[in-house]
């Protein structure tokens, strides 16, 4: 009589590396405090099909129990192997999901410039008449413009989404 328990522990495996790539993160999506992969769809997607095959793969292989488990009474008979608690069938258990290609090069920061420059002025506009006067609101302003503050915060913005990128190997 069985009366004991499993306790099943997901442990985070090895990174799968593509040769040559070498990366902080496995995750396209890692970026930018795990906000990259709103900039654009092939990080999720790839971050998606690379779900798709840990999960296939740990069902296949780690997410297992012996096969003189009581789960397994009324299977087959013992052999020694590990038998997996959720099998996989069909296609499913036949055909490996391969290694989704790495989305280098898909975007960059320049492509959304104009918007982040736009938003960047609304952001600044709406914080300026939130919380000054009218006469510290222009002045500020104007020395906005004099010293292109804007521009500058725009530059640094969008070489840091690249920088990021380039840290991930998102950029050639």
């Amino acid at each position: 009589m069985y009366l004991g328990f499993w306790r099943i522990i997901a442990l985070k495996p090895a990174p799968l590396l593509e040769v040559g790539r070498k990366c902080a993160s496995e995750l396209s999506n890692s970026g930018l405090g795990g906000f990259s992969g709103f900039l654009h769809r092939q990080y999720r997607l790839h971050d998606y099909l690379l779900g798709r095959r840990n999960c296939q793969q740990f069902l296949q292989k780690h997410f297992t129990l012996p096969d003189t488990n009581p789960l397994f009474a009324l299977g087959s008979a013992a052999t020694g192997k590990e038998l997996p608690i959720i099998p996989l069938v069909r296609a499913l258990a036949t055909v490996q999901e391969p290694l989704p290609a790495w989305p280098v090069g898909v975007f960059s920061a320049r492509s959304i410039r104009d918007d982040l420059g736009a938003r960047l002025k609304a952001v600044v506009d709406a914080q300026l008449k939130a919380r000054l006067g009218w006469w510290t609101r222009h002045f500020l302003k104007l020395a906005i413009w004099l010293f292109r503050l804007r521009k500058r915060l725009l530059i640094a913005i969008v070489d840091k989404i690249d920088q990021e990128l380039r840290l991930r190997k998102l950029l050639p």
